[in-house]
């Protein structure tokens, strides 16, 4: 009965072909949106993600326990000592899944050309190890730093532009040291950075670690930066490393937990895309239930014929319901291979390039991750949303009066 029934209502849907395929079409560009800006989205994420944790944050952090809290009060007080960081060093190189570590320490103060001062954030690092966690930082002029360059720092290159300094170019940065006195030392600029990011290119200056200790006045660093093999395995990680931290005296912060740009550009997007996904919805139950409405208000003889032939009401509503049904199939089918194809053709093609976005300084190209939680959604819902869609028109005709049905013209 019920293939019976199925047949009956593949037969039926294309009874009026023109308005079939219109309706497929009109499911058809709404998966095909749900993909496309699903796919853009989840892009968007994932290239995020790795520039944020390779330009800066690596997947890990780990302070001296109360640093993030306390460090303001009293900064030399919550900075690790050597002896400590190869404690640390030991606990974390236990997984097997961290590539390398590289210790920080960090300041702010005052950097000028001569004439003219402005605001900086320091990072002193280990040059060689940080290339490797930093990997998504790009040299726009002059090259980065080596461990062998004492007395050379990078600048952001908005900074520079704001000095109007190259590579080559002497600068003096000012800070206040850890014991409260005031130190300056002259370094030589030996290149400019960026990430993409206004923020952070318009106060960087990093340097050696060394550098960054004497001018500070310690020996001291205050975190160590570990980079895994796999971002995806970051939280397994932290979890087992959390434990074995958990009765000494140290802390750890994820790079959720650093990134917030990350999280509020994330809680944007997926806002963005459930209100699409909304919408579509409604375009899609309307477009069918326009079409199922047609096809009941055409069919009245047909209905009362059937209903006189033995024809159950259950059996009426069945059909009916069985032709959205196939609808969304058909729908969805469609969907998967027009979603698909464009976003193969878009990648092919190096992607759509896009002008830089409030905040950055580099435009960059989209490109179109095919995910399958993203697949299986768009082909769910031309299916919802034509058995949603179809229920009210099944309904109707599945009460429709025999008599006044038989008579209808």
């Amino acid at each position: 009965m019920f293939l019976t029934i199925m047949k009956l209502a593949l037969r039926n849907i294309f009874r009026n072909s023109r308005r079939t395929i219109i309706t497929l079409c009109s499911i058809t560009m709404g998966g095909t949106a749900i993909i496309l800006v699903g796919g853009y989205i989840d892009y968007n994420f994932w290239g995020l993600r790795e520039v944020t944790i390779h330009s800066e944050l690596g997947h890990m952090q780990f302070y001296k326990k109360g640093f993030n809290q306390l460090s303001k009060l009293d900064p030399n007080k919550y900075l690790m000592s050597k002896e400590q960081g190869e404690k640390l060093e030991a606990i974390v190189r236990s997984s097997k899944e961290v590539i390398l570590t590289a210790n920080r320490l960090s300041t702010s103060g005052i950097i000028g050309n001569g004439e003219k001062t402005v605001f900086f954030m320091g990072q002193g690092v280990e040059p060689d190890k940080e290339a490797k966690i930093s990997n998504s930082l790009n040299v726009v002029k002059g090259r980065n730093l080596f461990d062998d360059d004492a007395y050379k720092v990078v600048l952001g290159r908005k900074l520079a532009e704001q000095l109007d300094l190259k590579p080559g170019d002497t600068t003096t940065l000012v800070v206040t040291t850890l014991s409260g006195s005031i130190n300056a030392i002259d370094f030589t600029v030996v290149g400019l950075i960026s990430n993409g990011y206004k923020e952070f290119e318009d106060k960087i200056v990093r340097m050696r670690l060394e550098d960054m200790q004497e001018l500070l006045g310690t020996t001291n660093f205050e975190r160590k930066v570990v980079l895994l093999k796999e971002t995806l395995k970051t939280k397994a990680v932290a979890s087992v490393l959390k434990k074995k931290i958990e009765n000494q005296s140290f802390e750890m912060l994820l790079w959720t937990d650093l990134a917030d740009y990350y999280q509020q550009v994330k809680t944007i997007y997926i806002n963005i895309f459930n209100f699409l996904k909304s919408i579509i919805l409604v375009i899609i139950v309307l477009s069918i239930i326009n079409t199922m409405t047609m096809s009941v208000m055409e069919r009245i003889t047909e209905f009362g014929t059937l209903r006189a032939m033995g024809t159950t009401r259950q059996e009426i509503l069945l059909m009916m319901i069985s032709e959205g049904f196939l609808l969304g199939i058909l729908g969805g089918i469609t969907s998967l291979i027009s979603g698909v194809s464009l976003a193969f053709i878009i990648n092919i093609l190096g992607g759509i390039p896009l002008e830089a976005p409030p905040g950055h300084t580099q435009g960059y190209q989209i490109f179109i991750n095919l995910v399958p939680d993203v697949l299986i959604f768009s082909f769910a819902v031309a299916i919802i949303a034509a058995i949603i869609s179809s229920i009210a028109p099944a309904i109707k005709a599945s009460k429709l009066d025999v008599v006044e049905a038989l008579r209808h013209v």
